[in-house]
């Protein structure tokens, strides 16, 4: 039996990767769902797209597929979208500027709706470092996936606004 990710992203295909040990394939498919708004730039907006969906959501959707068949954990979705969740950048506490971005996920049922803010974190496109929230506090991307990893800093994904006037991140 063959199972297949596909991870929705925006406009166009751009890879299909196979998985031998599982013969399971993972596709990342671009469609015009991506919402960002009209104030970023096409380029700043794509470029924090694509270093999204090399940096976590590919190897989330790998990690997603290679679980057991026989496991009591729900099953991976079967579609998968990245948006960007501001239509500027925000600073954090160093000066640094990140973009909220979200998960979206849609399981393989016929008529499924898409389940919002599966996921959700922020990108730091000039480090290229993602975290992802997990509870109340981001991991590293890496960490996330199982592999040995920290919290994130504690400045990471809070704005300069967001922490003077006491919201949280």
């Amino acid at each position: 039996m063959r199972a297949s990710i596909h991870v929705v992203c925006a406009s166009i295909l751009l890879a299909e990767v196979a998985l031998a040990s599982e013969g399971t394939v993972v596709r990342v498919v671009r469609t015009p769902a991506v919402e960002v708004a009209s104030q970023a730039t096409p380029s700043t907006s794509e470029a924090v797209l694509a270093d999204l969906e090399s940096g976590f959501v590919t190897s989330w959707a790998r990690y997603q597929s290679a679980r057991s068949r026989f496991t009591r954990a729900l099953m991976p979705p079967s579609e998968a979208r990245a948006r960007l969740q501001e239509a500027t950048a925000r600073t954090d506490a160093r000066g640094a500027s990140f973009f909220a971005f979200a998960v979206d996920t849609r399981s393989s049922f016929p008529e499924a709706n898409w389940n919002l803010a599966t996921l959700t974190g922020c990108i730091y496109p000039e480090q290229g470092t993602v975290y992802v929230r997990r509870g109340e506090s981001y991991r590293t991307a890496k960490s996330f996936l199982g592999e040995r990893g920290a919290e994130a800093p504690r400045h990471a994904c809070t704005s300069v606004a967001a922490r003077s006037t006491g919201e949280a991140r």
